[in-house]
C-alpha cells in the first residue's frame, strides 16, 4: 500500500487535484493585540494554544481522508478502464479469429475474395 505522501504524487501525476496540506497556523486563531502580534512575528516558534493544536490535528485528519478517498476512485477509475480495455481486446480478437477463420473456409471452398478462384489450365 502506498504511503500518502506517494499517493498524493500519484494523484498529481495523473492530473487529479489534491488538497493542500493544512499548516500548522503560526498565531493563535483569536484577535490578539498589536503588542502581543509583534512579540508573536519575533518569536521564531509559534505558541499554538490547544485549541489552534486540534483544529490542525482536525484538519490533518480530514486531509489524510481527502487523500484516501481521492485515491481509491482513482484506483477503481484504473481497474474500470483496464477491465474495458481488456474485454475489447477480447472482442477484437475474438473478431480476428473468425474473420481469418472465414478466409480460410473460403479458401478451402474454392472462393477468393475477388470472386471463385479461376480452374487451372488443365481444361
Amino acid at each position: 500500500m502506498p504511503t500518502r505522501s506517494q499517493k498524493v504524487a500519484i494523484l498529481a501525476r495523473a492530473g487529479v487535484a489534491v488538497p493542500t496540506v493544512p499548516t500548522v497556523p503560526t498565531f493563535p486563531s483569536r484577535d490578539v493585540s498589536d503588542r502581543e502580534r509583534r512579540r508573536l512575528e519575533s518569536n521564531p516558534t509559534p505558541q499554538n494554544g490547544p485549541q489552534e493544536d486540534a483544529q490542525h490535528d482536525e484538519a490533518v485528519v480530514d486531509w489524510n481522508k481527502q487523500v484516501d478517498d481521492l485515491f481509491a476512485a482513482y484506483v477503481m477509475s484504473r481497474a474500470a478502464r483496464s477491465l474495458c480495455e481488456a474485454k475489447e481486446a477480447q472482442q477484437l480478437s475474438q473478431l480476428r479469429n473468425a474473420n481469418a477463420q472465414l478466409g480460410q473456409d473460403d479458401l478451402k471452398a474454392g472462393h477468393h475474395a475477388d470472386g471463385p478462384v479461376a480452374a487451372g489450365p488443365e481444361g
